[in-house]
């Protein structure tokens, strides 16, 4: 309803010639017929006398939910995303502490042993 709204005010500012109505009927028109080409045209194949607009808004409603699963499932995705990304991050930097320490303490104890040779030789 918002985008049908936003492209008449459009449709106002950048075509004032047109009535309103015909604005209204021409973006109804394009907007449903136009987004659902499909159902619709299998609709008016079936039967071209008779329109079934509730086959036409279930169709709009289930490509409306199909958009709601792909944003979410975008959002969802990317959360899920960094969480694992940021836990191998914290993994892998105390993976990296715990080496350095390891090869501190490694030289420290080399250190220490050749200060002992050092005073038993003395």
């Amino acid at each position: 309803m918002m985008l049908l709204l936003f492209l008449l005010v459009r449709s106002l500012v950048f075509n004032p010639v047109k009535s309103i109505e015909t604005r209204l009927t021409d973006l109804l028109y394009s907007s449903v017929l136009r987004t659902l080409a499909g159902t619709a045209q299998s609709i008016f194949r079936e039967n071209p006398r008779k329109i079934d607009w509730k086959k036409i808004m279930r169709a709009a409603a289930s490509q409306r939910w199909g958009y709601v699963r792909i944003i979410a499932g975008t959002i969802i995705g990317g959360i899920i995303g960094f969480y694992f990304m940021h836990r191998m991050e914290n993994n892998y930097k105390e993976k990296m502490n715990e080496r350095l320490r390891n090869y501190e303490a490694e030289l420290k104890r080399k250190k220490q042993e050749r200060l002992d040779e050092f005073d038993e030789s003395s």
